[in-house]
Formats: C-alpha cells, structure tokens, sequence
C-alpha cells in the first residue's frame, strides 16, 4: 500500500511540473467567473449608482481581494476566454479600480481632482493586471474599446466616479448576462431626463456629452448617433429622432458619493 501511494504521489507531482511546465497549470486554477466577491462590494456599498466612500475605506479587503484575483490571472489564461467574459472582466476591473483609486485620495470632491496636471487619475499606472501597473486609460482605451467594437453599450457600464456618468451597476458583469446587462444599462442611463431626453416641440435630442466623446463608438455600426440610438432603443427614443438635432448635456463630475 506505501509503495502504491508513494507510486501515486510521484505522477501527480510529475504531471503538476509537466502542466506547469506548459503553461497549462495557471489556466487549470479556477477563476470566479461570476466576480461574486465585486458584487458583494457593490451590494453592500452602492446604493442607486452612487458608493458609500467613507464605510467603504473603512473595509475594503473583499475589494482588495478581488482586485488581486484578477492581477494574479496571466495573460495567456485571459486570452483564452471568450470575448464576452473578457469584456465582463475588464469593465469590472475598470470599476473596481476607479473606486479603489477614490479610496486612496478620499476624502476627494472629484475624480478630477486628483492629481497636478488635467486628467491625472486616467493617466496614473496603478492598476495591477498580467505582472504590470497600467493606468485606467490602458484599460479602456487599449483593452476593452477593442474588444468592443459591437458593444458600444460598454461606455453605459464605465464608471469614473462622477454623478454625470452612467449609474454604478450593484452586480459584476459577467460573460453569460454581458449583452444583457449592458442594453439595460442603456436604458437606465437613456431614462435619466438630466443627462438624456427628447424633446418632440424642438426636435431635439438633448444628450449626455457621452455620445459625443465616444461618437466613433457609436457611429461604428451606425451613421449617425441618432441612428445608433433610434434603432437600439426604439422605445425611448422614437423613429422621427433619427433626423433631430443634437445638444448636449452639463456633465456632472461631482463625486458618485452617498
């Protein structure tokens, strides 16, 4: 029996160095896919898109842990995953890590106040991702923009801390929900009358400068961000705002603070 379990033994730990050996092993170690740790962070210190900086600064290990997770993933196992799990993935980490960055400098009245030069907390390479430091410029613009080239709805999901952007989800996104998810993020976001609204006396459509600076987004698959928003979202913006014109909103960047 000895002889048998020391047998045992040595192919086991022969095929861990060989599985090891091939990069193999690193994707064998299981991810949560649901990103449950996030969306307990999100249920327990988000309330209506808006965060609870000061408990959460006060806590933030399962915030921390889930961080970590996520920069302990190489880039060979995220490359294997599907698209939409990677998008899900990223927009989480994008998230999670402006709100991290809030904690360092709290309190902060707004996002961007953070730093000397304009947009200074974009720039900042403080994010832990594949045995690098990248800021969350690289992750948006590098990373999840073109991943997303059918998914402009991404820039509904993208949360930099300020009242003006869309509403902080209270769950992660996930590959399964993302196409989902995000259209209902759409709408959510469509819904506010502060940042968007239709005015059918004007004909116009007053929207968040979003749609403006991310128009190529939107355009991609449209020819115009009335097309874009008229055939997605036909029952809040009707088939006549295809040909309205356009104003855009004042862009809050007061912090998203409870």
């Amino acid at each position: 029996m000895t002889n048998n379990l020391t047998s045992r033994s040595y192919w086991i730990n022969y095929l861990l160095i060989f599985l090891g050996a091939c990069g193999i092993l690193s994707s064998v170690r299981a991810f949560d896919m649901t990103h449950s740790k996030w969306t307990i962070v999100l249920k327990t210190h988000s309330n209506d898109g808006n965060v609870d900086y000061k408990t959460l600064k006060q806590n933030s290990t399962l915030l921390d842990s889930y961080l970590t997770s996520i920069a302990e993933l190489t880039s060979n196992d995220f490359e294997r995953w599907k698209n939409e799990d990677q998008l899900a993935c990223l927009i989480n980490l994008y998230n999670a890590s402006t709100i991290r960055l809030i904690l360092d400098e709290y309190p902060v009245k707004s996002i961007k106040d953070i730093g000397f030069l304009p947009h200074a907390a974009w720039r900042r390479k403080f994010v832990s991702l594949w045995g690098d430091q990248v800021s969350l410029n690289h992750i948006e613009h590098e990373l999840i923009r073109p991943r997303a080239k059918s998914h402009p709805e991404i820039h509904f999901a993208l949360v930099c801390a300020a009242k003006g952007c869309p509403p902080l989800r209270t769950e992660a996104y996930t590959g399964d929900q993302l196409i989902k998810q995000l259209h209902d993020q759409g709408r959510t976001f469509l819904s506010n009358i502060s940042k968007n609204r239709v005015n059918q006396e004007t004909s116009t459509l007053h929207l968040s400068p979003i749609f403006d600076w991310y128009k190529d987004d939107f355009e991609l698959n449209a020819d115009s961000i009335n097309e874009y928003l008229t055939t997605s979202f036909p029952k809040l913006i009707p088939p006549e705002a295809r040909h309205f014109s356009i104003k855009w909103t004042e862009y809050d960047w007061d912090l998203n603070g409870l």
